[in-house]
């Protein structure tokens, strides 16, 4: 869980920076390398999304498991965390989509359409650390409760 957690981390940072890519490309409005910076974001977004999920829904059912109290919300707030990385790999996964329908972003619409998504992927990833941050809190107040050491996912 611990490496997967790690990879989960390392994946955030490189989604942020396929978007950063794509953001350059569609303000240089170079048709190719948007196309090419949706299709690198498409595939990073939909693994990232995927891992989160699936990472989310094995600490949800250790957190059932819990021995305590205080090791139960820090499981609870990991999962949420999480649950956030995947809403995050997800509105990341539809800012790809539309730009490379419409790399860029001439239609009625596409651009107040994509600078929602985007926004809906940053909402995601500033609750993921809150999160994040929340859980480490959990963690420090009740560091005799926790027998093992489990990464916490960064934002």
């Amino acid at each position: 869980m611990r490496r997967e957690l790690g990879w989960i981390a390392a994946a955030s940072e490189h989604v942020s920076r396929d978007a950063q890519m794509l953001e350059v490309a569609m303000a240089r409005a170079n048709n190719f390398g948007v196309r090419a910076a949706a299709v690198r974001l498409k595939l990073d977004a939909r693994q990232y999304s995927r891992r989160a999920g699936a990472a989310g829904n094995m600490v949800r059912i250790l957190a059932a498991e819990a021995p305590s109290r205080p090791v139960k919300l820090y499981l609870l707030r990991v999962t949420e965390a999480l649950s956030r990385q995947w809403v995050e790999g997800v509105a990341l996964s539809f800012v790809a989509d539309q730009a490379w329908t419409d790399p860029l972003s001439v239609r009625a619409n596409d651009a107040q359409r994509l600078g929602a998504n985007v926004e809906w992927a940053r909402k995601a990833a500033r609750q993921a650390i809150r999160a994040s941050a929340a859980a480490r809190g959990i963690r420090q107040d009740a560091k005799a409760q926790f027998r093992y050491t489990v990464a916490t996912p960064t934002g």
